[in-house]
């Protein structure tokens, strides 16, 4: 009887312990949604044929003048949802959003297109037009994180040891591709993940602080010649 009862006692504790468990990971499972909840949603709802006048106030522009608008060398357009930028030249416009994180550590997302030869990504930690990280995806199918000066020469042409560029597997030009990236401190070093389509395909950690940004906004990067680089829903996460 004593050995009966014991048992009853331990199926009951056990039967706590597991409802305790399940009510803990609800409250965890709650508190990461919340922590996870977008603090800025740009799906460009407004329809316009000049993206840069409807929308001031929510953005800021650099490598683009008045006179690359006026003069039609760059055309930017929101319709049904989706940013389209297309120039006459060379042009890498960087969209800078004037939403100021209260941390530094976040993520920014875009659903992007690059047609065969634009690219298009996100910005993080946009200081300047000089200092800033940029994840994008490029129309020969490569996804990398590039075009930022940090010591005075850019990512890309230093000698990093790195993989700051990857192959998109199957990689269509004419497909829209989900674009993330994760900006965060970890003790001394800076960390980013790049994800395409939720597949996490990059992941870079700076510890020489010559290669460090440590402050900066989010955004939306491109450079288009003759060709079309589209955006739409645009999204930044705090990861704290």
């Amino acid at each position: 009887m004593r050995k009966t009862t014991n048992l009853l006692i331990l199926k009951k504790k056990g039967f706590l312990l597991v409802w305790a468990g399940v009510l803990i990971a609800l409250v965890f499972s709650l508190f990461s949604l919340a922590a996870s909840d977008p603090v800025v949603t740009e799906e460009f709802t407004e329809n316009t044929q000049n993206f840069f006048t409807t929308y001031e106030g929510k953005w800021y522009y650099q490598n683009i003048g008045k006179s690359d608008l006026e003069k039609g060398t760059i055309v930017a357009t929101v319709d049904s949802g989706i940013l389209k930028i297309t120039t006459k030249a060379s042009k890498t416009p960087h969209i800078v959003s004037k939403f100021t994180p209260n941390s530094q550590n976040y993520a920014v997302t875009a659903v992007v297109k690059t047609g065969p030869t634009a690219s298009a990504g996100v910005l993080g930690r946009w200081y300047d037009k000089e200092y800033f990280y940029t994840l994008r995806l490029r129309g020969n199918g490569e996804l990398d994180l590039s075009n930022s000066k940090v010591g005075g020469e850019t990512l890309k042409s230093l000698n990093t040891g790195l993989p700051l560029t990857v192959n998109v597997p199957d990689f269509n030009p004419d497909k829209w591709y989900k674009v993330t990236m994760e900006v965060k401190n970890e003790g001394s070093a800076v960390v980013i993940l790049g994800y395409l389509d939720d597949q996490l395909l990059m992941n870079v950690k700076f510890t020489d602080p010559k290669l460090q940004i440590t402050e900066g906004s989010p955004g939306l990067y491109c450079s288009v010649n003759n060709d079309i680089a589209e955006f739409e829903n645009f999204v930044v996460t705090m990861l704290d």
